[in-house]
């Protein structure tokens, strides 16, 4: 059995929890930064409804298997810098939500966000996990693709006001008896 994951998580001043709704304004923010990065229009209701409906979403928002939890990355100033959810739909569980303010990439936080995501999966017993991200996420490809992600051929269109192509990639998932080093 794998080892459940604790959280609070630490990496350097950086801060892995289950989000709050008080939270919720500041993750939002992460999300409508990333889409003006590329001249997306940005609105909530339609982007991110799960945010806007944090408390019936994410009910009491704990990890259990099939119900969705979301997470807050804060730095050690309190700023809220980062957001990623572990969701479930009729393929069963779905990395979502993976967003990093932009001047801090590069420094691993998603690395490490996504790897606590998925060391809660695997103790949570799932055996396979997707996800899905804008064909112009290039970076965040070549991330997921570091982490064992696979590009599949399948493209959705998502019919939105900014015209946005979605891949799906997938991960089989095995208990880790080691987990991968820590980016420094």
């Amino acid at each position: 059995m794998a080892k459940k994951p604790e959280f609070p998580a630490k990496l350097r001043d950086y801060t892995m929890d289950y989000a709050r709704e008080d939270q919720i304004p500041a993750l939002t923010s992460i999300v409508e930064r990333v889409f003006h990065e590329y001249g997306w229009q940005f609105s909530a209701a339609v982007e991110v409804p799960d945010f806007e409906e944090f408390n019936s979403y994410y009910a009491n928002n704990l990890p259990e298997i099939g119900k969705p939890v979301l997470f807050a990355i804060t730095s050690a100033n309190n700023r809220v810098c980062a957001v990623i959810a572990l969701k479930y739909d009729e393929e069963g569980a779905c990395l979502s939500r993976v967003y990093v303010d932009a001047d801090l990439r590069g420094e691993g936080i998603g690395t490490w966000m996504i790897q606590q995501v998925l060391d809660l999966a695997v103790f949570l017993g799932v055996s396979a996990i997707h996800l899905w991200t804008d064909t112009q996420f290039v970076g965040a490809h070549r991330l997921y693709e570091r982490l064992g992600f696979t590009m599949t051929r399948v493209i959705r269109p998502l019919h939105d006001i900014n015209h946005c192509f979605e891949w799906k990639m997938k991960k089989q998932l095995a208990e880790q008896t080691q987990r991968p080093e820590d980016p420094i």
